[in-house]
């Protein structure tokens, strides 16, 4: 566990239907949007970091500064690190819930351990691994991995992103991560293919045109077998 700082006495810590907030003196580097956890007694709270400030001592006295040469006469005198803190949930041994009491002032701050944002988020422990936490800056969080539960795929599941985003290797994924299932896919454009060669357990549907219909299942596994091997570039003899 690293000291991050601790919970600073200059501003409410708050608690309300609108918002839940705390503010805090960091010793440590803690960017925007990153997660510390804050230790209060036997109470844990997962906050995110929403915002930070470092200010001269001429702005935390509200001086004016008249002039560039009054500005650059003085030498800098900076307070310390200030970051404001959104509390994201309240835990209590394991039991997590969104935060309903204020942190006690000069609370600690620590970083998270290996798997805690996760399990303070109430996020699932297992299934169908997606990938891992990442902050705004696009910094994955190596200790935090993200899941898909298997009893969520007995519903609608609606995948979404841009082109290029990965949408089609997530589902590739899925179809592999199975374990003792069999996945079905409704294949259009022939993304699907290659899994039944991979040893996945997997029923491919592909959409076929009369003509090629009335050509047989030899004219169809050719087409098949050609864009899953060579992705047409190759020659197959069914």
């Amino acid at each position: 566990m690293t000291d991050c700082g601790f919970v600073t006495r200059q501003f409410p810590s708050e608690v309300s239907l609108e918002a839940a907030r705390v503010y805090a003196i960091l010793t440590c580097d803690a960017p925007v949007g990153s997660y510390l956890v804050i230790d209060a007694g036997g109470r844990r709270y997962l906050a995110r970091v929403s915002a930070v400030k470092i200010a001269d001592i001429y702005a935390v006295a509200n001086t004016p500064v008249l002039t560039p040469e009054q500005e650059r006469a003085v030498s800098l005198r900076l307070g310390p690190t200030m970051a404001e803190l959104e509390l994201i949930s309240e835990c209590t041994s394991s039991d997590c819930a969104p935060p309903g009491t204020p942190v006690p002032i000069h609370s600690p701050l620590r970083r998270p351990r290996d798997g805690e944002v996760v399990e303070m988020l109430g996020l699932p422990s297992q299934g169908v691994l997606l990938g891992r936490l990442a902050l705004p800056t696009g910094e994955e969080l190596a200790g935090e991995r993200v899941y898909l539960p298997l009893d969520a795929l007995r519903h609608h599941v609606l995948i979404v992103g841009t082109t290029g985003s990965g949408k089609t290797v997530l589902v590739k994924e899925i179809a592999y991560q199975l374990s003792g299932g069999r996945a079905v896919a409704l294949d259009a454009v022939g993304h699907f293919y290659h899994l039944a060669y991979n040893g996945a357990e997997v029923r491919v549907i592909l959409p076929v045109t009369r003509r090629l219909a009335r050509r047989g299942l030899r004219a169809i596994a050719k087409r098949a077998a050609s864009r899953a091997i060579w992705k047409g570039r190759g020659r197959y003899r069914a």
